[in-house]
């Protein structure tokens, strides 16, 4: 029977409360850094479309401007505004570099949390893994030991068929998959093979 195991730790939890505000945080800062890019790529478009203008016939222009009374705004406001723009995008790549390693622990402190949480389901959910995996490995011995005595009893073709999981191997072979499964539990999760 396959069910919801997962428990989540309440969200007023306090790692829970420090990581969702370093989350918040992290993205307020991707998506100003988005807007900033995208500000900063359209200035760049228009200092580049202005620059290759003036190159053209820029006395022409400013004269048309002149005469038709608009302010031309100078060249080397285009290239301020890039400037601070590009300013501020460094500032934030440094701002979400500095906060990595705050929102690293803070991720850690919440997986910890949240896998304590939910260790008794774990711990039940392998034990039952070991379990079925010796259980099969004794039962692929057990078949083993049968076709072993039918062909001693003289059965050369017998008309039954072995079925044991070769993948898991024998309960009697050290180094069969159950056996080295064994080791893992025990090695890491000692109370399911208790």
């Amino acid at each position: 029977m396959i069910e919801n195991v997962v428990i989540k730790i309440p969200e007023k939890h306090p790692d829970v409360i420090a990581f969702r505000a370093e989350q918040a945080k992290r993205q307020e800062l991707m998506n100003n850094l988005g807007s900033k890019n995208t500000e900063l790529a359209a200035a760049q478009q228009r200092y580049i479309e202005r620059k290759q203008s003036l190159q053209r016939s820029r006395m022409q222009e400013e004269a048309e401007q002149l005469l038709a009374g608009v302010n031309a705004r100078p060249i080397g406001e285009d290239v301020m505004v890039i400037e601070r723009l590009q300013h501020d995008v460094e500032v934030i790549a440094l701002a979400l570099e500095t906060q990595k390693p705050t929102l690293d622990v803070l991720q850690g402190r919440f997986d910890c949390a949240v896998c304590e949480a939910n260790s008794l389901s774990y711990v039940r959910i392998e034990r039952r893994i070991y379990r079925a995996v010796q259980e099969a490995a004794e039962a692929g011995e057990e078949e083993f030991r049968f076709f072993r005595a039918l062909e001693d009893a003289g059965v050369h073709a017998p008309s039954l068929r072995p079925m044991r999981l070769n993948q898991i191997g024998l309960a009697s072979d050290s180094q069969s998959r159950a056996a080295f499964h064994a080791c893992e539990v025990r090695e890491h999760c000692a109370e399911a093979a208790a």
